[in-house]
């Protein structure tokens, strides 16, 4: 985890792909210094979810929304990842949970999905607060969810964990 918790690695879903959170209310763009810095600390969390399990073809976001509002919201960097995401890493993205769904949020979305392409769109999941927990679990077990969202993830265990699922002699 880093220092303000705000980009982390979570849990693996079902089919063994890492997944990573993102804590928007906890973005503070004069912490960052630059949306550069901002835009590199997500790939970097990126390729750390994808040291997990290097064999994972694709990965998971939980984009945890509770608690942003504009203040936490940096739109040179917003710019910066969807061009990054979309040219460098377009058919990685699994799934992209959206939550809890309100007002901000929808209006976040509404300013990105116009840069996805269509199928990139569809990998999203904006989800209401009261739909959170089955959402997640929908796709992770529940020892893969972390204890504030409904699940039992014990956060500093998932932060060294790495799957090998490639077959070593191969």
């Amino acid at each position: 985890m880093d220092a303000r918790g705000e980009m982390y690695v979570s849990g693996v879903d079902r089919e063994g792909c890492p997944s990573w959170t993102w804590r928007g209310a906890l973005h503070d763009a004069a912490i960052n210094g630059s949306p550069d810095k901002g835009t590199r600390y997500l790939i970097c969390t990126m390729e750390r979810a994808w040291a997990v399990n290097p064999s994972a073809e694709r990965l998971l976001v939980l984009s945890d929304a509770q608690g942003a509002s504009f203040g936490n919201y940096e739109h040179r960097m917003f710019l910066q990842c969807l061009d990054i995401l979309s040219e460098q890493y377009p058919d990685q993205l699994k799934t992209t949970f959206f939550f809890p769904a309100s007002w901000t949020t929808q209006a976040i979305a509404a300013m990105g999905f116009p840069f996805l392409h269509p199928e990139t769109r569809q990998r999203f999941r904006i989800l209401p607060q009261h739909q959170v927990r089955e959402g997640l679990f929908s796709a992770f077990g529940e020892d893969q969810v972390e204890s504030r969202l409904g699940g039992s993830l014990c956060l500093a265990a998932a932060a060294r964990r790495r799957l090998l699922e490639e077959d070593p002699a191969a």
